[in-house]
């Protein structure tokens, strides 16, 4: 007999219960904020720790979240880095057995407060960078010192350690987040199309990256009763029932058959 037990990608179905009290965790946004945080340390660190005056770090340790900021990231460290579901699943047929499962993955990256207009040229270039490592990071699938959790040794593969099929960066846009204070609206144009406060301002320069990941559907296991076990054959010629023509039993192994 078989077992509905099988796995989409590298997630188990059903998932495996943790430890009392752990985290219902979804491995691919976990990996996936390891990984691009390890290569936008990589890839920014070294500019940012001669400047002053801002972060010394792209994503400081523990600046990693796994769900949508929203209007709340005011209260997390910067930079940091988020990585949530971004909402959108399809399936397509593979082989005759499999399909693939599609999905959305949405990365925001939110630097340090810069003040608007007069502390953002020194740093005009970091959101631009962060563009173009995330397509760095796709098409590479690993990076030589990236390590993940106790087991994955360094330059392992993100699909390998995800169980992806494939997976991809299809782009994103730079903005500016602003807080707003709770009770207070925010600024609007005037009738003139000027904005009504020409002061200075505090901003958040951030990035908003989307990437597709891809996922085999496991087949029913086989279990080992499906091959220790007496299979019955009949084989029919013609329309409906038509004409028998073989109606045999192949016997299973019962360890003669080894020489």
């Amino acid at each position: 007999m078989s077992t509905s037990s099988t796995t989409v990608g590298g997630r188990a179905i059903p998932v495996e219960a943790g430890a009392a009290d752990s985290s219902f965790d979804d491995p691919i946004i976990l990996g996936l904020l390891s990984y691009l945080a390890h290569w936008l340390n990589y890839a920014l660190n070294p500019q940012l720790a001669v400047m002053t005056g801002v972060p010394d770090e792209a994503v400081p340790t523990g600046a990693i979240y796994p769900y949508e900021p929203g209007s709340t990231f005011v209260r997390n460290t910067f930079p940091g880095l988020y990585v949530f579901d971004g909402g959108g699943e399809s399936v397509e047929r593979w082989t005759v057995l499999q399909s693939k499962l599609s999905r959305e993955i949405h990365a925001v990256y939110i630097f340090g407060e810069r003040q608007v207009p007069l502390g953002l040229p020194p740093t005009h270039g970091v959101i631009p960078r962060v563009g173009a490592t995330f397509a760095v990071a796709a098409q590479h699938d690993k990076h030589d010192s990236w390590t993940y959790g106790s087991t994955v040794p360094a330059g392992s593969s993100l699909s390998t350690v995800l169980g992806l099929e494939s997976w991809e960066y299809l782009g994103g846009q730079s903005g500016m987040l602003w807080p707003v204070p709770s009770g207070q609206a925010p600024l609007r144009p005037n009738m003139s199309g000027r904005a009504t406060d020409g002061t200075a301002k505090l901003g958040y320069p951030s990035f908003f990256g989307r990437f597709r990941v891809t996922e085999l559907i496991g087949v029913r296991t086989l279990t080992e009763a499906d091959l220790l076990q007496d299979v019955p054959v009949t084989i029919h010629h013609g329309p409906g029932e038509g004409t028998e023509v073989l109606d045999r039993t192949f016997g299973s192994r019962d360890g003669s058959e080894e020489l």
